[in-house]
């Protein structure tokens, strides 16, 4: 090869090889395209500034638009933004003020999601102080800084940054706050679990192969204090953690915190069950995508962590720094103050990025790692495999998704990193299946399963309108390209049974195809479904009129009730439904306006917001009336608050808003068959009576509007309802009613027109009567909220008795925007709420009434006048902040409740709840007693502010075949009857013929089984006991309450009831004992109970400990006293949410001093504490015992008459008791099995067999032992 060829070839080789590491340095050196900040947990300010925010700002061109900053959360410590009455009002928004000023004038988008802090510490304000602080970022100038999610709602949000990266934030205190929050009745986008799950699905899927950043407050991975982490020192110095330099030793006591924390976990940690099934859940929605970084906050460190195929940034140390372990999937992590940063490179790379912080705001890189473009962390890597290996439930939900061609944001739109409001990627072509539908009408059958059931289903759940729901009808095919024009699909919406969509036209109107056939799936537990109860509650579906709908415009035009005009539609297989093809294909809808009016309507919570900012904003109430009264006369008896939408009225000052119904799945709801009449007994469920001729309790019916009405009717008069009934009546005359009832296709109304018809004659003619009697029961205690602005309420008292109420503005009078006079004779109480702003209540009067008048001032400064003229303090109350500077009447005048909580002032609009007296049952077997069975009552009533009920009273009375023997016990509980404590009253008489069992006193008594045939009959006693006591109890926080009052107990037992029994003898040996008589006694109990148990009745996490001294002293006779310390500590253990294995121990003691009878002893034996003996085995001034037992859950079963789940148990007990004079080390043990089941999570129902050496011994019982 010539010379110059080579040198050709060299030269070539040199200049291919210059080229690539050029392209291989600019790929190195790529400049971001997107920068995403994270900054957690930065709610307080170091030495009055906010270190880590300016040290993230001072790190960025002011000028650049492709940077977002995003603050996860825990905003302002320690408990959110307070009103502004607070004492920390101030300080917490310039907590606020100092975080967000670093990127005042920035072009940067900032974000700011709510942590738990911001939740008020996962308190009962908690929604309040996230709307506060919701309000407060929006309230701020220009559009760069937004609050998400808005209104305490869950999210998801989808915020695109730029072309190829998508930011998803999701409030996941929501998901964990066990207190007040956005529902089913709420704004939000998402109103349950479900539905956030199933939008985020839709995110993932529509952007799978876009680089997603999903941000929230808690991390889904954590090697910190809330994963778990506590080291040597916080067992030994326990008190480091509140204080750095309380290093006082307390080695034992120490260590009973961080166990019992990394056993059960805080809600707030991450091996909680409910935060490791949140976490499980939302992974498995967002599979679908490609490319997530997760990313939160909540522990105060800065980690960067890899789990399989995924990887967690934890950015938490905002403003405070604690401990965090490296462990095998650990690639960074530090416990300074600072930051994290995701760098997008140009070369579709993403850097990940750490910066700690110090004192004097100063930003040093700790650390960066560089992934390649749709890199995940390879299987060789992966040495620590997956935090969460202990399998959590399963992600409820059917994976159907919301869609998002429309941004969800409530109330401003979202400014993307290049400055231009945030839109939503639009949707990518899912391959469907095709099968368009040739004709323009289809004759169907709606569900014509329900029709298949036997007569034995039919006896047991009834007939309903299983034949209507099989019978064929002609209705029109749907078709969305052609339907108005085109209709383009908005989102996918419904509730908990019903799937929707929502469609646009090209004017933009709005309509909605929702499903006439329901599924309950979601509706349920995620432990009931795909068991019998779903079965169940999807054939309970049969219960509702599938063409009732259709007759309701009719009568609802006639009395001038806004209404849509639905219609009956078949959807085929239509590829526009694209995405939404395999949910929505080949059914059955209603097709609706969205809006029956041509104005925009707001809906229930919009309303009420309007209400509270102005009290020139009023409800039509009679309109209210009318709507509800057509609600009981169809029988439909779900008509909550999501149920309505309100179009308004402009008035010169303010604007009247009425109601305009929708969603009219429950008309005409019969209800047949044994168990759901059961069901819908009094005190059960009295909402499902069912469409009959006469309503049997029409409170209970209208149960589902129990807020709303008490919202929306507390204004009229008795009057006004008897006038707005009457109406009703008069205008739905019988052809009328048939008319509507023609809307429906004639093949349905031959089959149920005419008794349908019959039923509403005949509750119109009632309606009247149950009018009354519904308004009756709400005028018993009525709510009156004022406004945010300055309301004067005046109160007359008349000589009739009557109280007259006013509300009206402070300085214009003349606008009143209520006004009522209540009757003694209905009305026991009035509660009226100033809510915001300096509000004036004034009494006057010289009348004298019995209604009970509660004045709860605002969060602002609040005037009390009480005319000289008036009487009867005992009657008014006065609630309001006892730190600011009110003005109260003078003493005597009225009843002050002032605290210096904002709870204080606080209106609950969903405060009500119904009085209930319902029946209860008990059985159970064990060879001491035989067979017993008992019934009796409980009675739970509710007052103002006694939570969680104003008192309850239980009796049960109960008898023994075996031996004949009664038991009678009564609980009583009269809550915050003084002050906040509550008074206790019990008593158990074990009378007559009362038999147990006596072996005399020591650890080592005889069971001589040849003394008597039956063996046990030598041992049995008989005696007579009563016992009772009086407490006080007084809570100390959630879960300890401390007690103690008088204690009584009376004795007797006869000589000819126990011939030829070991207790004679004993008497023989004991005549200082004086056994056969009658004793009193008379003494002290107190005590303490700590309870964190999840669940009363089969609990699988927490524990209860029960400690009570009582001393007593004969109040007759000999004087004899006594004292006695007893003790139980129980413990639950499991390790996921719906665990199938729970591990259960009880460990117990007591010491007895003084001069005891033998029934007044400790015992140990089979019903108590030993099982595999016999009851009141062994007996002692001492003992001790420790039971174990393992429940494990087999499985779920289905059965026609209850779902349920059946296990197994496993125990070993062990105990022993003292004697003084006793030389003995022996232990008794027993063990044993048995099997049990849960019917519906209702009761438990055990039986078991104990081993021991004595005897084998069964029983049966109502409840686990323990």
């Amino acid at each position: 090869m010539p010379f110059s060829s080579k040198l050709r070839i060299v030269f070539l080789v040199l200049t291919a090889m210059f080229v690539a590491a050029s392209l291989s340095a600019q790929e190195r050196n790529a400049g971001p395209r997107q920068r995403v900040i994270l900054i957690g947990d930065a709610g307080r300010l170091l030495n009055g500034r906010a270190i880590v925010p300016e040290a993230a700002a001072s790190m960025i061109n002011p000028g650049d638009s492709r940077v977002t900053v995003v603050f996860l959360g825990d905003n302002v410590y320690d408990k959110g933004l307070p009103g502004e009455e607070d004492k920390n009002y101030s300080e917490s928004v310039h907590i606020l003020q100092r975080q967000l000023a670093p990127f005042e004038g920035y072009k940067a988008a900032v974000y700011m999601i709510p942590g738990n802090h911001d939740w008020q510490k996962g308190g009962p304000l908690g929604w309040d102080r996230i709307k506060r602080q919701a309000a407060w970022v929006d309230s701020l100038p220009g559009d760069r800084v937004v609050f998400l999610p808005q209104g305490g709602c869950p999210g998801p949000e989808e915020i695109t940054l730029g072309d190829s990266v998508v930011l998803v934030i999701v409030d996941t205190q929501w998901w964990l706050h066990p207190f007040e929050k956005p529902g089913e009745d709420s704004d939000c986008d998402c109103k349950n679990r479900e539905e956030v799950l199933a939008a985020l699905e839709d995110i993932a899927w529509r952007n799978r192969h876009k680089k997603i950043v999903f941000a929230a407050h808690h991390a889904f991975r954590t090697h910190g204090i809330h994963g778990g982490y506590f080291t040597l020192k916080q067992h030994i110095f326990p008190l480091t953690d509140l204080h750095p330099d309380w290093y006082f030793p307390l080695p034992l006591v120490g260590s009973i915190y961080p166990l019992s924390r990394g056993v059960f976990g805080d809600i707030q940690d991450l091996q909680h069950p409910e935060y490791r099934y949140m976490v499980k859940s939302m992974e498995e929605a967002m599979e679908a995508a490609e490319d997530v970084t997760w990313v939160g906050g909540h522990d105060h460190a800065l980690q960067l962590l890899r789990d399989k195929e995924r990887y967690y940034i934890v950015s938490g140390s905002g403003i405070n720094m604690e401990r965090v372990r490296t462990a095998s999937n650990t690639l960074f992590a530090s416990g300074k103050r600072g930051f994290a940063e995701i760098l997008f490179l140009e070369n579709g790379n993403k850097e990940i990025r750490f910066f700690e912080v110090d004192t004097a705001g100063n930003a040093r890189l700790a650390f960066k790692k560089e992934l390649p473009a749709g890199a995940r962390p390879a299987e060789a890597e992966l040495a620590g495999g997956d935090q969460l290996a202990a399998e959590a439930a399963p992600a409820a939900g059917d994976g159907a998704g919301v869609p998002g061609t429309k941004d969800q944001l409530a109330t401003k739109d979202v400014p993307a990193a290049d400055g231009v409001a945030g839109a939503r990627p639009a949707e990518e072509p899912v391959p469907v299946r095709s099968k368009k539908a040739s004709r323009d009408s289809i004759t169907v059958a709606i569900a014509p399963e329900y029709d298949e059931a036997g007569e034995m289903h039919r006896f047991f759940f009834g007939q309903n309108y299983r034949r209507l729901w099989a019978t064929p009808v002609k209705m029109r095919v749907f078709r969305l390209e052609e339907e108005m024009g085109g209709l383009e699909i908005v989102k996918k919406g419904g509730g908990q049974q019903t799937l929707s969509l929502r469609l646009a036209d090209s004017s933009g109107k709005e309509w909605n195809l929702r499903t006439v056939q329901k599924n309950p799936e979601k509706a349920l537990p995620p432990r009931l479904r795909a068991t019998v109860a779903e079965k169940i509650v999807q054939d309970q579906i049969s219960a509702a009129h599938p063409f009732g709908a259709l007759a309701v415009p009719t009568v609802a035009g006639a009395l001038d009730i806004p209404h849509a005009r639905p219609e009956l539609v078949y959807l085929p297989d239509d590829p526009a439904l694209g995405m939404y093809q395999e949910d929505f294909a080949n059914a059955v809808y209603t097709f609706e306006e969205r809006e029956p009016i041509p104005d925009d309507t707001k809906s229930t919570t919009s309303v009420l917001e309007k209400l509270q900012e102005d009290n020139d904003h009023v409800i039509d109430e009679k309109a209210v009336l009318k709507a509800r009264l057509l609600d009981l006369l169809i029988g439909d008896w779900d008509r909550h608050e999501d149920q309505w939408r309100w179009g308004k009225v402009d008035k010169e000052h303010g604007n009247i808003y009425y109601p305009i119904p929708r969603d009219r799945d429950q008309v005409f709801f019969t209800n047949s068959g044994l168990f759901p009449g059961i069901a819908a007994r009094k005190w059960a469920m009295p909402k499902f009576q069912g469409f009959k001729p006469s309503i049997r309790d029409v409170n209970g019916f209208m149960f589902n509007a129990r807020y709303f009405d008490r919202l929306f009717l507390h204004e009229l008069e008795e009057e006004t309802w008897q006038e707005t009934a009457s109406l009703v009546q008069e205008t739905l005359t019988d052809r009328l009613l048939d008319s509507a009832l023609h809307q429906m296709p004639d093949t349905i109304y031959r089959l149920s027109g005419r008794k349908i018809l019959h039923t509403l004659k005949a509750r119109r003619d009632h309606l009247k009567q149950d009018a009354l009697d519904y308004y009756h029961f709400l005028a018993r205690a009525v709510d009156i909220p004022g406004s945010d602005q300055p309301d004067l309420f005046q109160v007359s008292l008349e000589k009739d008795g009557r109280v007259k109420v006013r509300g009206s503005k402070v300085e214009k009078r003349e606008r009143v925007f209520y006004e009522r006079s209540f009757y003694p004779a209905v009305t026991k109480e009035v509660r009226i709420y100033g809510r915001d702003d300096e509000d004036v209540f004034e009494v006057s009067g010289a009348g004298h009434s019995p209604i009970k008048i509660r004045m709860i001032g605002g969060s602002g400064t609040d005037i009390f006048r009480v005319g000289e003229e008036v009487k009867g303090k005992g009657r008014l109350f006065i609630y309001d902040r006892s730190d600011l500077e009110n003005t109260f009447p003078p003493r005597g005048k009225a009843v002050l409740r002032t605290s210096e909580e904002a709870a204080v002032n606080e209106y609950d609009p969903q405060s009500f709840q119904y009085d209930r007296l319902m029946p209860l049952l008990t059985a159970g077997y064990n060879l001491d007693d035989g067979v017993f069975l008992g019934a009796g009552f409980q009675y739970i009533h509710h007052a103002f502010r006694k939570e969680p009920y104003a008192s309850r009273n239980k009796l049960m009375v109960g008898h023994a075949l075996a031996t004949s023997a009664w038991f009678l016990d009564y609980e009583g509980e009269f809550m915050q009857l003084l002050g906040n404590m509550d008074l206790l009253a019990d008593l158990e008489a074990k009378a007559p013929h009362n038999t147990t069992n006596f072996f005399g006193a020591g650890n080592e008594t005889v069971f001589r089984e040849e003394l008597s045939d039956p063996a046990i009959q030598y041992y049995r006693t008989r005696y007579n006991l009563v016992e009772g006591e009086v407490k006080i109890r007084l809570p100390l926080g959630n879960s300890l309450r401390v007690f103690g009052g008088p204690a009584g107990q009376y004795f007797n037992m006869r000589s000819e009831e126990n011939d030829e029994r070991f207790i004679r003898d004993y008497a023989g040996l004991h005549p200082q004992d004086e056994l056969f008589t009658h004793r009193t006694f008379a003494g002290l109990v107190a005590g303490f109970e700590i309870d964190t148990r999840n669940h009363e009745l089969t609990p699988t996490r927490g524990f209860s400990w029960n400690t009570t001294f009582k001393g007593m002293q004969q109040v007759q006779g000999e004087k004899d006293r006594y004292g006695q310390l007893q003790t139980e500590l129980r413990l639950f253990t499991s390790f996921n949410l719906n665990p199938r294995l729970v591990i259960a121990n009880r460990i117990g003691a007591g010491y007895t001093f003084g001069e005891p009878g033998f029934y007044q002893l400790l015992y140990l034996g089979g019903k108590q504490n030993l099982r595999g003996y016999r009851n009141f085995r062994f007996a002692g001034e001492s003992m001790f015992y420790h039971n174990i037992e393992l429940r494990l859950k087999l499985f779920d079963f289905t059965s026609y008459l209850f779902p349920g789940s059946v296990g197994l148990t496993g125990f070993h007990d062990i105990g022993r008791v003292w004697r003084p004079g006793e030389d003995s080390d022996k232990w008794h043990q027993g063990y044993g099995g048995g099997i049990y089941l849960v019917p519906a999570e209702m009761l438990v129902l055990s039986g078991s067999v104990g081993f021991s050496e004595e005897e084998i011994l069964p029983s049966v019982s109502l409840g686990f032992q323990f």
